[in-house]
């Protein structure tokens, strides 16, 4: 991603701390969280099964990114149809490292206006939020590939658990269903004069991130790797979609050596499409580049243009809804209130404040358990596992199944071998424990029995 290694661009408001630290000196511990059910095999000494699926990379749609990619590309062909007028926000700094990085990078409220680049990552920051448990990212560029360009393979995980890439460019398959009317409503409510949104062919060959396949990183083990790697491709393995957002997995099965087989880029690397407004989110530990870009003319609408940067490291665990302290429908101090009613709305204030303390430290004594739970009785991992629960407003017990957002998991694979389980018994085990830790907690009832959830973003290392 070859971007800077500096504070993240946006967070969202930290809520009441989970950290014991935090909390009042003089304030009771809380009370230790019933035990987990024991994880042993059954009578059967079945293995256990995993409950997520690892996920290194996919490519997401949501309509926020969409509508935010939009306006950007509407800047960008605005700024560059007249190149005879000086304008400094067309100015692009040459990145070039011989043999490493070639392309055309700047800042995006440098090159869009600050209320363009604030909508982009405000959808970012939303998405990684909702879908990720990520709250914050690193400062983002917006790139440009003219011919020749692109990132030869590098690793930089040092910036955050997964990387992303919006592209701002068509690949020309994209199917946006009824989009076009939603472009002309977006155009009228935006007020925006940079013009109707234009869809410029692609002139340009190239230019797809590149990601190693799993197995060329255990290229010698994989005799009897999936043989369905070597057809390669950038083909979706799953799918899964919510109200607003859809996201596919792409494909990184095979890669490893097979003696009866030849191999070629397709078979040793996954190869995804820029396509317009699609966020390729993916694990940055992978190798990955884009591929060289060839492109016939050298304007700037003619390249391959993304925005590019890095869900930031998690800062902890949050509540969203009742536990958070969001107000429900007709509640809070209303304008005018009279003495007696302030007064209502203090102490119900202050029961809240109340309210979110008991359930920090709920949270955070489950959470100092588990993190002792997985250091004693789960192999090394390392990656990123995020964990959501629905909290009963009435009760405070969590319902229902723990939801899997992201998943990088990785358990060492000498660690297994010690102890005579496979990779995928490994992290199974390691979400059993989160889950069931998860599952256990008691928060307390929430003020008008509203529910809540609960986001628990794991980072091993």
């Amino acid at each position: 991603m070859a971007a800077p290694n500096a504070a993240p661009a946006r967070r969202r408001p930290l809520l009441p701390p989970c950290g014991a630290r935090k909390a009042r000196a003089d304030a009771a511990p809380p009370p230790p969280p019933p035990p987990p059910a024991a994880v042993a095999d059954d009578a059967d000494d079945a293995p256990l099964v995993e409950l997520s699926r690892r996920r290194s990379a996919q490519v997401w749609r949501s309509p926020a990114l969409l509508r935010a990619a939009r306006l950007a590309r509407r800047r960008i062909d605005a700024l560059f149809a007249e190149p005879r007028t000086l304008d400094t926000r067309r100015l692009l700094d040459a990145f070039y490292v011989q043999d490493r990085y070639n392309l055309l990078r700047t800042q995006p409220g440098a090159l869009l206006g600050d209320d363009a680049a604030a909508a982009i990552v405000d959808a970012l920051v939303e998405f990684g939020e909702d879908e990720l448990g990520l709250r914050a990212i690193t400062p983002p560029w917006i790139s440009f590939y003219l011919d020749g360009m692109g990132q030869e393979l590098h690793v930089d995980a040092f910036q955050g658990p997964l990387a992303f890439v919006l592209p701002l460019s068509w690949w020309g398959d994209e199917s946006d269903g009824d989009d076009d009317e939603e472009e002309e409503e977006e155009e009228e409510e935006d007020g925006d004069d940079a013009g109707a949104l234009v869809r410029r062919p692609r002139v340009f060959v190239g230019g797809e991130t590149a990601i190693l396949r799993h197995g060329a990183l255990r290229y010698w083990d994989g005799a009897a790797e999936e043989a369905a790697g070597a057809a390669g491709g950038a083909a979706a393995a799953t799918a899964t979609t919510t109200a607003t957002t859809s996201a596919a997995t792409v494909d990184l099965s095979g890669g490893s050596f097979a003696p009866q087989q030849g191999r070629e880029l397709d078979c040793l690397f996954a190869r995804v499409p820029p396509r317009f407004g699609r966020l390729l989110v993916f694990d940055g530990r992978m190798p990955h580049g884009v591929r060289p870009v060839r492109c016939p003319t050298a304007d700037p609408r003619d390249a391959r243009v993304a925005l590019h940067a890095w869900f930031a490291p998690p800062e902890g665990p949050y509540f969203s809804g009742a536990l958070a302290g969001d107000e429900g429908e007709g509640e809070g101090e209303g304008v005018g209130a009279g003495a007696g009613e302030q007064g209502r709305a203090s102490a119900s204030s202050s029961s809240t404040a109340q309210q979110r303390k008991k359930a920090a430290a709920a949270l955070d004594a489950a959470v100092r358990a588990l993190v002792r739970e997985l250091a004693e009785d789960c192999p090394p991992a390392s990656g990123l596992l995020t964990a959501r629960a629905a909290v009963c407003g009435k009760t405070g017990r969590v319902r229902g199944p723990v939801a899997w957002l992201a998943d990088t998991l990785v358990v060492s694979p000498a660690a297994c071998a010690d102890g005579g389980i496979t990779e995928g018994e490994a992290r199974a085990l390691v979400q059993h424990v989160v889950a069931q830790r998860l599952s256990a907690v008691a928060f307390p009832p929430a003020k008008g029995g509203r529910d809540s959830t609960v986001t628990v973003p794991l980072l091993f290392d």
